[in-house]
C-alpha cells in the first residue's frame, strides 16, 4: 500500500503503518514489516562499520570477486534450535514469520526484501559456554547490500497490535533518510586507514570534489600547517599531497601486479564516491575522503603483497639493479631513507632536495629500470605501472610508522630471508625518540634487523599458543583409518591468538576480503561481544531461480612464488593419488545425498583447480535444478557436514572428531549464510576463520587426513591455511 520512492514523507509512513497495526490486530499477533529502498552505491562493510555496536548482534557476507555484499545489523526477530532437528525447525520458524509479513518498496530487487540470517554450528549441540547456538537464525533490523551496481537498503521491524506508531515512524523515518545519504562514520574510517590528508586540509570544495579525474592536470591549493604549503597533484587513479621539503612514503609496482577488474572496480568505487556527493550537492565528507585513502593504500598493499603477477623483482639481477637506482643519486636529488624491494613492487621513504620534484624522481628510477629490467629478462613492453601511491609525512609518528612498515613488509609477506631492504643517507626527523631499538637500528641491514626487535609493531604486542601436537594426532588419525575406523577424518587445529589491544573484527575482515576477494569474508555477531569471522573458500549451497548450485573442494597445495612454480605445484596436485582420492571421497558424498533428495547433479569428470592468495585446490563445480518441493535448508541438512569438514564414513569420523582435536568447534566448519522470502539464499563453510572476543582471538585451520597422510605435510597444510588469518590480526 505504500511506495517508499514515491511516498517519501513522515505522513505517507505514519497511515501505511497504522494499517500495518490494524492487520497485527485483526490477526492478534505482531506483524514483521519491511521497507526496501534502491539507494546510492554504498559498501556494505562501510556501513556496518559505521554503526557497528559490540553490544548488538550482526551479520556480514561477501564475494568482492563478483561485487556481491550484505549486511545486517541489530535484530528485528530472532530464533534459536538445538538436535538434530535444528535445520527444520528454523525453516519452520522462517516461513510462519513469512506468513506474518508486510513487505514493501523495492522488495523485487537484488537483495531487497526481509533475509534471514543464520549460523549453523558443526555439531547438532554446542557445549556449556560457548558464545553461539547450535542454531541461530534472525531478522536484521538494519539491513544494506550490493549486487554489482545496485545497492538495496531495507528496513525490518515488528508492528505488534499496540504499536507506538509516532516512536517507530519517527526511528524509521530517520533510517530512510540517513540511507539516502549516508554518510559514514568519519571517526572510525579515519582511524582504520593508513594514513591522512595534511593538517587543516579544508574539506570539499572544488579540487576535493575532482578527486583524481584528469591524469595531467595539477590544482593548486594554499591549505597547509604552519611548516609547509600544499599542493594536490591529481592522477588518473591517485591523488598526491606534495610539500616542499616534505619526506614521502612511496609505492610503485610492476605493471601486471594488479589484475585489470581489481583496478577497474576500485576506480568504479571512487567514481561512486564523487557521484553520489555531486548528486547531493555536497563536497566531499571526512568519511568519502578516508574511503578514498583506503582505496589508494590499504586496499593496493594487500594485494600486491599477496604477489600477482610474474614477479620479475624476485629475479636478483633485477633487484640489484632497482637497488642500485635507488642509491644512485642518494644525498645528490633527494635523501634516502629506508627502501624495500618486494616481488612486485617497491617502497621508498624519501625526501626530494631543492629543485627536484617527487614526480621527477620517479619518473627516473622507472624509465631507467624498465629499459634495463627488460633487457635483463629478454623482453620488452611496460614494465612499470605508470602511477605511484604516494603519502606525505606529517610527523614523527607517521615516520617511524612507515619505517616500520616497509621494513616488516617481506616479513608480512612471508618472504623468509629477503635481502632487498635498505636505508640511505636520510636521517629521522627532529623530535623521533632518540635512542630505542628503531633508531639504533636505522642503518642495519636485512639480517641484523632480523635479529633486532624492529619486527614487532610498536602498536600492540602479540602472542600465539597451541595446546597438544597436531602431528601426534594426524598419527593417532592414520592409525585409526589402517585399523578401519573410517576411511576420511578432517581434524583441526586452534590456535589461541592474544593483543594487548581490543580487536576490531570488521578491520579484521576488510583485510581478509581484500586479500581474498574470491572467497567468502563474513562475520558473525552474538551481540555480546563475540564476533566468528573469516575468509571461507568453499560454498556450502547457492539456490537462485530454482537452480542449486555446491561444489567439492578438497586436496591443497600452496601456491609458487612465480608462474612457472605455480604450475609445476598445480600439475603436482593434479597428479596426486592421495588429494585425488581425498576429493573423490567429497564429491561422491555430495552428489550421493543431492541423488537421495531427488536432484539430479551435474558435474564434469575430473575436477579443476580453485586458486586461491596463498594456496590451490582441487574443484569440482556441481548444479542441479531445485524442485518446488525440495527447500534450500533442507538440502542444507542433507550436505552438512561434507566429507571436506567431516570424514567417511561420516557418523563414524564426526564421533572421533571431538575427542582427537580436544577443543568443541563451536561454528568452524559449520554452515553460515542467508536465505530471502523467494526461496533463494546462499551458505558457506566457516573456515579459515577465527572466534574474536575482545583482545583474544581462537583460530582455526584443519586438513583431511586419509590413508598415506603424514603428520609433517599435514602440519604444513594447516600453517599455510593459519597465515592469513594471523596476519590479518596482527594488521588490524
Amino acid at each position: 500500500p505504500i511506495n517508499p520512492a514515491a511516498n517519501a514523507n513522515p505522513e505517507a509512513l505514519r497511515a501505511f503503518l497504522e494499517q500495518c497495526r490494524s492487520a497485527a490486530a485483526r490477526a492478534g499477533r505482531a506483524k514483521l514489516v519491511s521497507i526496501s529502498i534502491a539507494v546510492d552505491a554504498l559498501d556494505p562493510l562501510a556501513v556496518l562499520e559505521s554503526i557497528f555496536e559490540p553490544g548488538e548482534p550482526h551479520f556480514y557476507a561477501e564475494r568482492p570477486d563478483i561485487g556481491s555484499a550484505i549486511a545486517g545489523a541489530e535484530t528485528a526477530a530472532a530464533f534459536e534450535s538445538t538436535g538434530p532437528g535444528r535445520f527444520e525447525a528454523v525453516q519452520r520458524w522462517i516461513d510462519a514469520m513469512l506468513q506474518d509479513t508486510i513487505a514493501v518498496g523495492d522488495v523485487s530487487a537484488p537483495f531487497g526484501g526481509p533475509h534471514f540470517f543464520t549460523g549453523f554450528a558443526f555439531a547438532d549441540e554446542v557445549e556449556a559456554g560457548e558464545p553461539f547456538a547450535a542454531a541461530r537464525v534472525f531478522v536484521p533490523r538494519w539491513q544494506v547490500a550490493r549486487a554489482g551496481a545496485v545497492t538495496t537498503a531495507v528496513a525490518n521491524f515488528l508492528v505488534p497490535p499496540d504499536a507506538d506508531l509516532k516512536a517507530l515512524a519517527e526511528r524509521v523515518w530517520r533510517a530512510h533518510r540517513k540511507f539516502r545519504n549516508f554518510e559514514y562514520g568519519a571517526k572510525d574510517m579515519l582511524e582504520s586507514g593508513t594514513g591522512a590528508p595534511p593538517v587543516g586540509l579544508a574539506s570539499g570544495g572544488a579540487k576535493a570534489e575532482n578527486h583524481g579525474r584528469d591524469a595531467h592536470a595539477t590544482a593548486e591549493s594554499d591549505h597547509g600547517d604552519a611548516r609547509a604549503a600544499f599542493r594536490i597533484r591529481l592522477g588518473a587513479y591517485l591523488p598526491h599531497w606534495t610539500g616542499e621539503g616534505a619526506i614521502y612514503s612511496v609505492t610503485f609496482r610492476l605493471a601486471d601486479s594488479l589484475p585489470v577488474h581489481v583496478v577497474e572496480s576500485w576506480k568504479a568505487e571512487r567514481e561512486g564516491i564523487n557521484t553520489r556527493a555531486q548528486a547531493s550537492d555536497r563536497t566531499l565528507s571526512p568519511g568519502d575522503r578516508a574511503r578514498l585513502l583506503r582505496l589508494q593504500s590499504e586496499k593496493v598493499e594487500t594485494w600486491l603483497d599477496a604477489g600477482a603477477g610474474d614477479c620479475q623483482l624476485r629475479s636478483p639481477e633485477v633487484a640489484v639493479l632497482v637497488a642500485e637506482a635507488l642509491r644512485h643519486f642518494d644525498g645528490v636529488r633527494y635523501e634516502l631513507h629506508d627502501w624495500c624491494i618486494m616481488p612486485n613492487h617497491v617502497h621508498v621513504l624519501v625526501r626530494p632536495m631543492n629543485g627536484h620534484t617527487l614526480e621527477q624522481i620517479l619518473h627516473s628510477w622507472k624509465s631507467f629500470t624498465a629499459k634495463e629490467a627488460n633487457g635483463v629478462l629478454g623482453q620488452t613492453g611496460e614494465f612499470w605501472q605508470p602511477e605511484y601511491f604516494d603519502h606525505l609525512i606529517r610527523n614523527e609518528a607517521e615516520y617511524a610508522h612507515a619505517v616500520e612498515y616497509i621494513r616488516r613488509n617481506p616479513e608480512k609477506a612471508g618472504l623468509s630471508g629477503w635481502k632487498w631492504i635498505g636505508s640511505g643517507t636520510g636521517v629521522p626527523p627532529v623530535g623521533l625518540a632518540s635512542g630505542g631499538p628503531k633508531a639504533e637500528n636505522h642503518r642495519r641491514d636485512a639480517q641484523a634487523a632480523a635479529e633486532s626487535d624492529h619486527g614487532r609493531d610498536a602498536r600492540a604486542t602479540f602472542q600465539v599458543r597451541e595446546a597438544g601436537d597436531y602431528r601426534a594426532v594426524v598419527a593417532k588419525a592414520v592409525a585409526r583409518i589402517e585399523a578401519g575406523e573410517f576411511t576420511k577424518i578432517v581434524l583441526a587445529r586452534a590456535q589461541e591468538f592474544g593483543s594487548d589491544q581490543p580487536l576490531h573484527p570488521l578491520r579484521v575482515l576488510n583485510g581478509l576480503r581484500q586479500r581474498f576477494p574470491d572467497c567468502y569474508a563474513f562475520s558473525l555477531a552474538n551481540g555480546k561481544g563475540q564476533s566468528f569471522i573469516g575468509a571461507s573458500p568453499e560454498r556450502l549451497v547457492r539456490v537462485s531461480k530454482g537452480v542449486l548450485e555446491t561444489e567439492a573442494l578438497a586436496g591443497s597445495i600452496r601456491r609458487g612464488a612465480g608462474a612457472s612454480e605455480d604450475a609445476a605445484l598445480a600439475g603436482t596436485l593434479l597428479r596426486s593419488e592421495k588429494d585425488r582420492r581425498e576429493h573423490q571421497h567429497v564429491l561422491a558424498a555430495i552428489t550421493a545425498r543431492l541423488e537421495h533428495l531427488g536432484l539430479a547433479p551435474e558435474y564434469a569428470a575430473e575436477p579443476g583447480l580453485r586458486r586461491l592468495a596463498n594456496v590451490q585446490h582441487l574443484h569440482t563445480p556441481i548444479r542441479a535444478a531445485l524442485p518446488e518441493n525440495v527447500r534450500l535448508l533442507a538440502v542444507l541438512a542433507a550436505l552438512h557436514p561434507t566429507p571436506a569438514v567431516g570424514g567417511a564414513p561420516l557418523a563414524a569420523a564426526v564421533a572421533a572428531i571431538r575427542g582427537l582435536e580436544n577443543f568443541p568447534r563451536g561454528l568452524y566448519a559449520g554452515a553460515i549464510g542467508w536465505s530471502n522470502a523467494r526461496g533463494g539464499g546462499e551458505f558457506f563453510v566457516g573456515l579459515r576463520s577465527a572466534l574474536v572476543d575482545g583482545g583474544t582471538a581462537r583460530v582455526y585451520a584443519g586438513a583431511g587426513i586419509v590413508a598415506g597422510s603424514t603428520p609433517e605435510k599435514e602440519f604444513a597444510e594447516t600453517e599455510l591455511k593459519f597465515k592469513a588469518m594471523l596476519e590479518a590480526l596482527r594488521n588490524s
